[in-house]
């Protein structure tokens, strides 16, 4: 069965110029391994028309879902939507619902509605659309050239709703799920390269090593072991192997951080 990927496209100068943190990013990294979805290229481009295009095109043809993080408020650096319909050749459609949520939002706080909010009312035609109720950013998901196509708004207030209550429910439910079968080892007081020295030779003699992923994880004074296979047989055969090699220099249970 062929593993679908799920590319990340963030969008915003102030990530690129390193002026905040893009923790977005990082979680939802956090929250596709707990949810066994696979993570594929975490791109982050500024508020530039053409880049957001072309990391559009570049994450569709590797990726069969892309999710799109900022970029969807009513001033003139939000293209994140005109952006990503351009790469795709779909215009944009006039969605009333999404202005009337927008409208409801912003009166109810006791703001007027400018002129400018009217472009966070455009959407693909065939777009579902999910109602903003932390900000005035709707998002939404579409299909396009085959591809899962998810546009949400930056803020986390805002973002996380939509990955939890959407997003995660629509891959687990469309055949995005990768079951992983993980294995650690915190070790001490030995260096990486002496430690990929023995075991590296052992991962890559297994038949079916392809499927299996082995990673290392340097934080002196100690460093992470990790197996990662697509079937528990698999981890279970190189891990028994792995066992007393590492276990003399496991870090003791409590030790502290």
């Amino acid at each position: 069965m062929t593993t679908k990927r799920i590319g990340i496209l963030a969008t915003g100068t102030e990530l690129v110029e390193g002026q905040i943190e893009n923790s977005n990013a990082r979680q939802t990294a956090q929250q596709f391994v707990v949810h066994d979805l696979e993570p594929g290229l975490f791109v982050t481009v500024g508020d530039s028309f053409q880049d957001i295009v072309e990391a559009t095109r570049f994450l569709s043809l590797h990726h069969d879902a892309i999710i799109t993080i900022g970029g969807l408020g009513p001033t003139s650096d939000d293209i994140t939507r005109q952006a990503v319909c351009e790469a795709f050749n779909l215009p944009l459609h006039y969605h009333p619902e999404a202005w009337d949520w927008l409208c409801e939002h912003l009166t109810q706080k006791g703001y007027t509605v400018p002129d400018n909010n009217q472009q966070q009312a455009y959407f693909p035609e065939h777009a579902t659309l999910f109602r903003n109720w932390n900000g005035t950013a709707a998002a939404t998901h579409f299909t396009a050239s085959g591809k899962d196509v998810f546009l949400l708004p930056g803020p986390p207030a805002e973002y996380f709703p939509f990955l939890e209550q959407q997003v995660l429910p629509y891959l687990k439910q469309n055949g995005y799920i990768v079951p992983r079968f993980r294995r650690s080892w915190m070790l001490q007081n030995v260096s990486e390269s002496h430690i990929a020295e023995i075991l590296e030779p052992l991962w890559q003699a297994h038949p079916e090593h392809q499927q299996i992923h082995l990673g290392f994880r340097v934080q002196k004074p100690r460093l992470e072991v990790k197996l990662r296979a697509s079937t528990e047989a698999l981890l279970t055969a190189l891990a028994d192997q792995f066992d007393p090699i590492l276990t003399p220099h496991l870090v003791p249970p409590e030790t502290p951080l």
